[in-house]
């Protein structure tokens, strides 16, 4: 439980990181996206904790399975490296960096069909240390995707699959 008492349980916490995904994916400036994004980072990593605690099982065995999840090792790296200025030596990183872009968008109508408008956004990309990468949009939708399938695994209560679309829909 946090001090902050509208933080009881791990759903709690999964709520705030689909708050902090939206946040992210719908920020109009670079700063902010990147704001978001470590926060979103700093979350999804606290994640494991609240986690351990509600399950009262051992920290290695949980870290060991959240650490079977590519892009929640992703999250504990940004995080980690955002929060300590820089990663321990004696640790390998899973991203090696995550990079500023232009982001094309294609506007949906609400009847489901491809608008020919385009927008682009401030976004990101996160750079693997093999030298793939990954979009933003699509590290938000995995890493939540991974949490939504932890806590169901656990049977830990959560909050209904709509959250992960709800963060990426935009009205004008």
């Amino acid at each position: 439980m946090s001090v902050i008492s509208i933080y009881q349980e791990p759903k709690d916490l999964f709520l705030k990181l689909a708050r902090e995904g939206r946040r992210t994916w719908t920020s109009d400036s670079k700063v902010d996206t990147a704001d978001h994004l470590f926060n979103y980072c700093i979350t999804a990593h606290s994640l494991r904790d609240w986690c351990i605690k509600h399950l009262s099982i051992s920290k290695k065995e949980f870290h060991e399975v959240c650490n079977t999840y590519e892009r929640l090792e992703w999250c504990r790296d940004i995080a980690n490296s955002s929060k300590h200025f820089g990663l321990r030596l004696d640790k390998t990183s899973t991203v090696s960096k995550v990079n500023d872009i232009k982001d094309e968008l294609v506007t949906i109508t609400p009847d489901g069909q491809y608008s020919s408008t385009t927008h682009s956004r401030d976004s990101f990309i996160i750079e693997k240390s093999n030298g793939e990468s990954e979009l933003l949009m699509m590290f938000l939708f995995y890493s939540f995707s991974n949490w939504e399938e932890i806590f169901d695994k656990y049977h830990i209560p959560r909050h209904p699959d709509s959250l992960k679309t709800e963060m990426f829909i935009e009205f004008a």
